[in-house]
């Protein structure tokens, strides 16, 4: 009965990390083309041209990009084990 209880919960949780994986897959494949779009933006010598105020917009949804990003590769590459922070797709909607 014991060792029934035992497979039960490695199937359970091993269910949860294959359901993080690809949850955290699907927000890097989402994010991708932003954050390539925004790190050539920025990294573009002329960027130093725009207003202050688009600057620091343009750089923190970057840097808000690339944090989510990382994250999830992370979560990607290590088949869900990993403890980091992992936003939801509704939350990268409103990044």
């Amino acid at each position: 009965m014991q060792q029934k209880v035992t497979e039960q919960r490695e199937r359970e949780a091993a269910k949860m990390l294959d359901a993080r994986t690809k949850d955290a897959q699907k927000i890097v494949t989402k994010i991708q083309a932003t954050k390539m779009g925004l790190d050539n933006l920025v990294s573009r010598v002329d960027f130093a041209t725009l207003p202050d105020s688009v600057r620091t917009q343009l750089l923190h949804l970057f840097q808000k990009l690339e944090g989510i990003h990382d994250s999830c590769t992370i979560i990607v590459q290590t088949e869900g084990s990993d403890e980091g922070e992992m936003l939801s797709m509704q939350d990268t909607i409103h990044t």
